[in-house]
């Protein structure tokens, strides 16, 4: 194996670790590597006689568009309000800082897919560990790690338990490397029990069921698989502590809200949707600004749109990254979350029609839907780590191929 296979390897399998167990370390990872690619390309052009890099398809230049959109909205959105906030641009950097790596990955697609296999091998086994070695209580014994909340870090942790299940079903994985997938995913389902994270465990067990049905095979085969799913669901909703307690807090909080009472969770949620297409509808174009939806948490408590409950979680976030992205940077904002999601679930799309590289299209799929729906009840970038192993992630599925028949050198 050449050098650039285990070096991918390596940066697979540290990865997750430095996600979930080291502050400041899948941001250090995501800007070092951005750096390198642009030393390379730069060193690259000047280079007289070198090999040809393989050229941009419609796919490379949409996954750039996708990652530059979520920067631009927020600079044109404080460009006319006139308000600039530096860590506002946080997050969206990271996505800007992938496109250098996305251009770099584009010339080692069998190596990527090796470090990638390795990334989702460790990810449930780091998660898992984390919490045991240097796990944070945040409150009410939901665990995390002291810089990471449990809801982050539930989320990331079920999928890539929800990951290592796909490759451990994978065709023509050897037996033992099966063994060691299902161990991946049992730690981060595991880990992702102990944050005690609802968003987390609905999602995977969609997710997981997604993937039965998409998966090749004959239809009794994926039924079985969702079969599968559901029981497993079941059980856990029936005889896990945890789980069983948590799915009585939703039963507890839909009674509540039905009899008025709206300052529970699931009621403070809706106050916070509704507050926020209130307000994307009175400045759709441009937004309300990097702090705008914080700011108006006390003028719409005024006008009895949101209680004062609601209104102190507002000022923490909307809970909901698509609203998040219309109401403060308007239509370019929403369009910037649309993109991070459903362009590459168009690419994908395109690939699963034809029927190509199966693997990494399920892991590609899981990926960017897992993140999708985690978005739906939370501000998923609003940490800019968070931001960088999703961007990261994205362009090295994107890129990855188990086989390639062309080799490029740095």
């Amino acid at each position: 194996m050449r050098f650039s296979g285990w070096f991918a390897l390596a940066l697979g399998l540290v990865t997750p670790l430095a996600y979930f167990g080291i502050a400041g370390g899948m941001n250090t990872i995501l800007i070092a590597m951005s750096l390198a690619s642009l030393g390379i390309h730069i060193t690259r052009s000047l280079q007289t006689a070198r090999p040809a890099d393989p050229p941009l398809s419609r796919g490379d230049w949409a996954m750039i568009v996708a990652l530059a959109l979520p920067i631009t909205a927020v600079a044109v959105s404080e460009a006319v309000h006139q308000q600039w906030q530096p860590n506002s641009l946080d997050s969206p950097s990271r996505f800007l800082i992938a496109i250098p790596i996305l251009l770099w990955l584009r010339r080692y697609p069998q190596d990527i897919w090796l470090g990638l296999r390795a990334a989702i091998l460790s990810g449930g086994v780091a998660a898992w560990l984390v919490l045991h070695v240097a796990g944070h209580d945040w409150g009410y014994g939901r665990m995390g790690s002291s810089f990471l909340n449990y809801i982050h870090y539930g989320d990331v942790a079920a999928l890539f338990g929800v990951c290592a299940i796909v490759l451990a079903f994978d065709k023509g994985t050897p037996n033992w490397l099966r063994a060691l997938y299902a161990v991946s995913a049992a730690a981060g389902f595991h880990a992702a029990l102990l944050t005690g994270t609802r968003s987390s465990w609905m999602s995977a067990a969609v997710l997981l069921a997604l993937w039965g049905m998409l998966r090749p095979g004959r239809a009794a085969y994926k039924l079985l698989a969702v079969a599968v799913v559901v029981g497993g669901t079941v059980g856990l909703l029936l005889f896990n502590p945890v789980v069983h307690q948590r799915a009585l807090d939703i039963e507890h909080d839909i009674k509540a809200f039905s009899h008025g009472n709206v300052d529970t969770d699931i009621g403070v949620r809706f106050q916070l949707w509704r507050a926020a297409v209130h307000l994307i509808t009175e400045k759709p174009i441009f937004g309300w600004g990097a702090h705008g939806f914080k700011e108006q948490m006390t003028p719409l408590t005024a006008q009895g749109m949101v209680t004062p409950l609601a209104a102190e979680y507002g000022r923490g976030e909307v809970h909901n990254q698509l609203l998040f992205g219309a109401v403060n940077y308007g239509l370019l904002g929403w369009a910037a979350g649309l993109g991070l999601y459903f362009i590459p679930i168009l690419l994908l799309w395109k690939r699963w029609k034809n029927r190509q590289l199966v693997a990494e299209t399920l892991v590609a799929t899981m990926w960017t839907a897992g993140f999708l729906l985690f978005g739906l009840t939370v501000e998923t970038f609003d940490l800019s780590m968070t931001a960088a192993i999703y961007a990261l992630a994205l362009i090295t599925i994107m890129q990855a191929k188990a086989k390639s028949t062309t080799a490029h050198h740095v």
